[in-house]
C-alpha cells in the first residue's frame, strides 16, 4: 500500500458523504467543487444530498456510503476529518470500517475525528505523524491500533463516554497541548508511559479523574490548567515533576498541593472557588510573575510559600476570608496592577506597603 502525505499545499476539504465526512482534495472540475458545497450546506441542513463515492468520481445515488479510500486520493488537504453521526446504521457501517485510511502515513495539520462509531484507533494504523489529534465524542473505548512510534504535537480528546484509558500514546515522549474534557470514565493518565513534556495540560469536567498516576517520565509542564474535575483533591502522581511554569486552578474542592515536590517555581499562579484549599504550599514564586490572583478560597490562610518573585504584573486577592498576612510578598519590588478586596482580616498596616510598588505600573492599588 502506498503512504499517503497530506499536505497543504491547498485548503482543507470536506466531502459531505450523508452523516459520513471525510478529508479530500479539492477537486479540479469547478461544478464538482459546487456541488460539494451545496451538499456540505445539505447535509447541516439534514436535507437528502447527492453523494460522490471519490475526488474522482461522481454520483446521484443517496443509498452508496463511500468508503475511507478517498481519502487516500487527497493531495492538498491541511487536515483529515472523519464524521459519523447517530441513527443511520449504513453510516455507522461505513464509519467504523476505517481501514482504507491505513494509507495515510502524514498529516501536516490533524486528523478529527467527530462522534466516530469506532472501538479503536487501528483504522489509522498507518500514521506515522500528525500535527494534532482531535476527537469528539464516539463511541471508542481505547486510543490502540496507530503505530508505537507515531507523533502528534497535539491531542485533544472530548465526550468520549467510554473512554477509561489513554491505551495507545505509550510511544509519545512530548506533547505542545493535551486537553481531556468531559470524559466521564477516565480516572488517571495511564497510557502516557513515555511522555516527559507537555506545553499545555488541561484537564476539565473529568468525573472519575483522582490522580495523576500513568505518567511516570512527565518532568515538565508549561502550563497546568484544572477546572472541575470532580474527584481531584491534591496533585498526586506529580512527584517527579521538576517545572510547571503556570498554574489555572478551578477544581471547587481542592485540598492541598500535595504530589508537588519542593521548589516548583510558577510565573503565573490563578487558583479561584476553592472550598477547602487552606496552605499553597509547597508553591513558590519565579523573580518574573506575570500573574497572581487568588479568589473565592474560603479557608485559605497561609500563603507564606510565595516567596521569590521581584515583578507581579497583575496581583489580585479576593474574597479571601480567613488570610490574615502577606508579608511574604514585601520582597517584590514592581507591580503593574494591583487589588486587594473583601480580605476582612487584612489590615491597612498589612498592605499599605503595596502602594509604593504598585505606583510603578500603570495601576494603582485598588483597595475595597
Amino acid at each position: 500500500m502506498t503512504c499517503k502525505r497530506i499536505t497543504r499545499r491547498g485548503a482543507a476539504w470536506a466531502l459531505a458523504l450523508g452523516t459520513l465526512g471525510l478529508g479530500c482534495a479539492p477537486p479540479e472540475n469547478a461544478d464538482l467543487a459546487s456541488d460539494l458545497e451545496r451538499g456540505a450546506e445539505a447535509a447541516r441542513e439534514g436535507d437528502p444530498l447527492p453523494l460522490s463515492a471519490g475526488c474522482g468520481a461522481r454520483t446521484q445515488s443517496t443509498s452508496a456510503i463511500p468508503t475511507a479510500a478517498s481519502a487516500c486520493r487527497a493531495d492538498s488537504t491541511a487536515d483529515l476529518r472523519v464524521t459519523g453521526a447517530l441513527g443511520d446504521a449504513r453510516t455507522r457501517e461505513a464509519a467504523a470500517d476505517l481501514a482504507d485510511l491505513g494509507c495515510v502515513c502524514e498529516v501536516v495539520g490533524s486528523v478529527y475525528l467527530t462522534y466516530p462509531p469506532i472501538n479503536d484507533l487501528s483504522g489509522l494504523s498507518g500514521l506515522e505523524r500528525a500535527g494534532g489529534l482531535v476527537i469528539m465524542g464516539g463511541t471508542a473505548q481505547r486510543l490502540s491500533g496507530l503505530r508505537a512510534d507515531v507523533a502528534f504535537d497535539t491531542i485533544q480528546l472530548t465526550a468520549m463516554a467510554q473512554l477509561e484509558a489513554l491505551d495507545g500514546l505509550e510511544g509519545l515522549s512530548r506533547l505542545d497541548r493535551l486537553r481531556l474534557a468531559d470524559l466521564r470514565l477516565l480516572a488517571d493518565l495511564g497510557g502516557l508511559d513515555a511522555v516527559e513534556h507537555i506545553g499545555a495540560l488541561e484537564l476539565r469536567s473529568l468525573d472519575r479523574f483522582d490522580r495523576f498516576d500513568g505518567a511516570p517520565a512527565l518532568r515538565s509542564i508549561g502550563a497546568l490548567t484544572l477546572l472541575d474535575n470532580g474527584l481531584l483533591d491534591d496533585l498526586r502522581g506529580l512527584e517527579a515533576v521538576e517545572s510547571i511554569d503556570a498554574i489555572e486552578l478551578q477544581q471547587g474542592n481542592l485540598r492541598d498541593f500535595s504530589g508537588l515536590p519542593d521548589g516548583i517555581a510558577v510565573s503565573s499562579l490563578v487558583v479561584r472557588a476553592e472550598t477547602r484549599l487552606e496552605s499553597l504550599a509547597p508553591l513558590t514564586l519565579a523573580p518574573m510573575v506575570t500573574t497572581l490572583r487568588l479568589s473565592g478560597l474560603r479557608w485559605l490562610n497561609d500563603i507564606g510559600s510565595l516567596s521569590g518573585a521581584a515583578h507581579i504584573g497583575l496581583f489580585s486577592l479576593d474574597n479571601l476570608l480567613e488570610l490574615d498576612e502577606i508579608d511574604v510578598l514585601r520582597g517584590v519590588s514592581t507591580m503593574d496592577s494591583a487589588s486587594v478586596t473583601i480580605t476582612p482580616y487584612l489590615t491597612p498596616d498589612d498592605y499599605s506597603w503595596l502602594r509604593g510598588v504598585a505606583t510603578h505600573g500603570s495601576t494603582p492599588l485598588e483597595v475595597w
